[in-house]
């Protein structure tokens, strides 16, 4: 048989503890790449980081990069057009 259990037999709830940031997702120490590449004036909007990037015109440390949301962190090397730009 089932026993019911009353309002005051609830164990209290608490909330539970966020799971610390590691190092590398820190949001402080990383940017997306699309909106590195313009804020260095690498390209005038987003839309055209945005196609840029997707045409593989864009490389992070000499690799091509397709994902405009790719996390940079610091001292990653991004090359577009011949020119090296240092996160």
């Amino acid at each position: 048989m089932a026993t019911e259990i009353s309002s005051s037999d609830e164990l209290p709830r608490s909330e539970p503890t966020p799971m610390p940031k590691l190092a590398s997702e820190s949001s402080e120490d990383t940017m997306r790449l699309d909106h590195f590449l313009q804020t260095r004036g690498v390209f005038e909007s987003g839309g055209q980081a945005k196609h840029g990037i997707q045409a593989s015109e864009v490389k992070v440390n000499g690799q091509v990069e397709t994902r405009r949301r790719r996390k940079l962190l610091p001292a990653d090397i991004v090359e577009f057009a011949g020119k090296k730009y240092v996160v």
